[in-house]
């Protein structure tokens, strides 16, 4: 794909997200009710994860806890435990136990 035309669909691309997240908060409708509604696959949700952060997975980093590293992990679990997948399900696919798992929905919960 040209560089022009790479830039006309980001910018289309992040037009429409924007636009999105206006009609979500006016209808007031979480990104998770909409996860849920659309039965969103795990593994799209780990895909998401890694958008935001390309190295939060990777089992070199597992220990680490390094706050780029940590959130995006965190706020899988949440939302995927949201959603109603189970911990050993979710740390099965993230490659951690099911205590870090329950570990990282109540930091989020918390700080919610």
């Amino acid at each position: 794909m040209n560089q022009q035309l790479k830039l006309v669909f980001q910018t289309f691309q992040a037009n429409v997200e924007r636009a999105l997240d206006e009609k979500l908060k006016k209808l007031n409708i979480s990104y998770i009710n909409v996860f849920r509604e659309f039965k969103v696959p795990l593994s799209t949700l780990v895909e998401i994860a890694l958008e935001i952060s390309p190295t939060c997975l990777m089992t070199d980093q597992k220990f680490s806890r390094k706050r780029h590293l940590v959130v995006p992990r965190q706020l899988l679990c949440y939302i995927a435990g949201e959603m109603d997948y189970g911990d050993s399900e979710i740390a099965y696919v993230i490659n951690r136990d099911r205590t870090t798992v329950i570990a990282a929905k109540k930091t989020v919960l918390d700080a919610l």
